[in-house]
């Protein structure tokens, strides 16, 4: 295996979910315009007909009593009420894309840890080799220093500290870098949504809290003082209103009196070039040991 295609391989995958997002996108699209021109022909009916106009969904299950089918409920949508499910239903989607991104990148951590002990067995601690003799190492190929990585403890935590000791550069890129973001802040907001979507159904139960817990582990919160440059980056992916506390992914205005072409904020491709970029950084110093 070497550094370029593992570099690829992680790539490919975030192409993937790019092609789907545009999908999903271009689906949605395509229904709420439809809701909408339809919401256009209901308006022209009378008040009575107007009230009438709904879509109806029954719901049933088999019985594992009886083996009947029983009605457990209905539901009478509104054009408005099916247009917030199609932008939930994006959002959802959207959600899930960015689970699929972070496990994409954990998979290319994961690989490069891989790839140091395969290339040169000091840059791996005696602990990561579990239990075989010194000896032994010599005759592994990079499959098995594969499925020890993937036994690391807290990884990709402990294997993100372990490249930034081999490699410090890392950790100053990670905050000082062309993109003027923090990258390891970046990273540890999509951690800990891809834990809020997986458990929480995408509902953050304090917002505050969970804002504070994001700065801490990023090294950020500066005793109760973080830059509020910080605080505002992360709390644009809360929803507002009844939305408030939910991770919310979908495509936003820029919100500022020049923005006279409307142009938006693709938040969900945001983060996904965020962690390419991040690969890119770890990709790039990892590789000088090439050059040893």
């Amino acid at each position: 295996m070497t550094l370029d295609k593992i570099f690829d391989n992680f790539t490919s995958k975030m192409l993937e979910i790019e092609l789907f997002k545009r999908v999903v996108e271009d689906s949605s699209n395509k229904e709420l315009s439809e809701l909408i021109k339809n919401s256009k022909e209901i308006k022209k009916l009378s008040k009575e007909e107007q009230d009438e106009f709904y879509e109806g969904h029954n719901f049933i299950f088999y019985s594992a009593l009886d083996g009947k089918v029983k009605f457990y409920g209905n539901k009478n949508l509104t054009i408005k009420e099916m247009q917030k499910l199609t932008v939930n239903r994006k959002n959802k989607q959207y959600q899930w894309l960015l689970v699929d991104a972070y496990e994409a990148f954990e998979d290319f951590i994961e690989d490069i840890f891989a790839y140091l002990g395969y290339k040169d067995k000091n840059l791996w601690m005696m602990s990561d080799y579990g239990n075989i003799y010194p000896s032994e190492i010599d005759n592994k190929d990079y499959t098995w220093f594969l499925e020890q990585s993937r036994k690391k403890k807290d990884r990709p935590k402990s294997i993100l500290n372990h490249l930034r000791k081999k490699f410090p550069k890392i950790e100053q890129l990670e905050s000082n870098n062309k993109l003027n973001v923090n990258l390891k802040l970046s990273l540890i907001i999509c951690e800990n949504f891809r834990h809020i979507i997986v458990h929480e159904n995408g509902i953050i139960k304090n917002d505050v809290k969970f804002t504070q817990k994001l700065l801490e582990k990023a090294g950020l919160y500066n005793n109760g003082n973080p830059n509020n440059s910080y605080k505002d980056f992360i709390k644009q992916f809360f929803g507002i209103n009844e939305y408030a506390n939910h991770i919310m992914l979908l495509d936003r205005s820029i919100n500022h009196k020049s923005n006279v072409f409307n142009m938006k904020i693709d938040v969900l491709s945001m983060f996904i070039r965020y962690l390419i970029a991040y690969a890119e950084v770890i990709k790039s110093e990892v590789q000088k040991i090439e050059n040893i």
